[in-house]
């Protein structure tokens, strides 16, 4: 008798132990799933949410439209007027400049590092970006910045924690990883790496001009509407 009930006893302490744990499990709360995202080229990119908001966690650096129609390269020399005369009628690509001037990397970084930066007309195909994605506009980096703001960030937030000359490394305590990448002038000539960050946006003012935004120091999003030959990284928003 006293055998049997030392084996119901054991019965009823495992089977406490058993819902104890299954308590437990129902009281984690699963960690969102990370999208990864596949451009038409096999390019993937990973991704990050903020505020509501799903941004591509990396610059874009496809070269192909989403329709499969090749991107024209455009590979800036002394005196090659390409880009200023054709780029806001042909979509092309061209590379930020990669040079490490501050000796801020071990090793020579890739072409496409800081992603593509890409023509007007390429923008305004309207399929630069992977399906369900776009470019961003004005009214979207408002809501990150807005946030930013609200939550006591700086923009170091949001910016790298590597590779800014000058000890301007951001803490990227958001996860966005903004490089930076520089921009392409007017004629096609990258310039800048190291020391900006510079986004194209889909926003265009009535004189045609496109709104770039930029990230220098960790104070303030710098945003301005600049002659639609210039260049930036793009930074693709998942379409809600």
């Amino acid at each position: 008798m006293k055998n049997y009930l030392k084996t119901i006893a054991v019965i009823l302490v495992m089977s406490l132990n058993l819902n104890f744990q299954c308590d437990d499990d129902d009281n984690i709360t699963p960690e969102p799933e990370q999208i990864i995202v596949t451009d038409i080229d096999g390019n993937t990119y990973e991704t990050v949410e903020i505020n509501g908001q799903i941004w591509m966690a990396e610059n874009l650096k496809v070269k192909t439209l989403n329709d499969g129609t090749p991107i024209e390269v455009f590979n800036w020399t002394p005196d090659d007027d390409n880009w200023w005369f054709n780029s806001t009628s042909t979509p092309m690509y061209s590379f930020p400049f990669t040079g490490d001037l501050s000796n801020l990397h071990d090793d020579e970084l890739p072409n496409d590092f800081y992603g593509l930066a890409y023509s007007h007309a390429a923008i305004e195909t309207g399929k630069l970006a992977p399906e369900g994605w776009r470019v961003p506009t004005e009214a979207d980096f408002v809501v990150l910045e807005s946030y930013l703001e609200d939550n006591g960030y700086n923009i170091g937030a949001i910016k790298s924690n590597f590779g800014w000359s000058g000890n301007n490394n951001g803490s990227n305590e958001l996860s966005f990883n903004a490089l930076p990448n520089g921009y392409t002038v007017m004629t096609g000539s990258a310039t800048g790496a190291q020391a900006i960050a510079t986004f194209s946006t889909a926003t265009i003012d009535s004189n045609n001009q496109r709104l770039f935004i930029s990230l220098q120091d960790n104070d303030v999003i710098g945003s301005n509407f600049q002659d639609n030959r210039f260049g930036g990284a793009i930074r693709c928003i998942k379409i809600q």
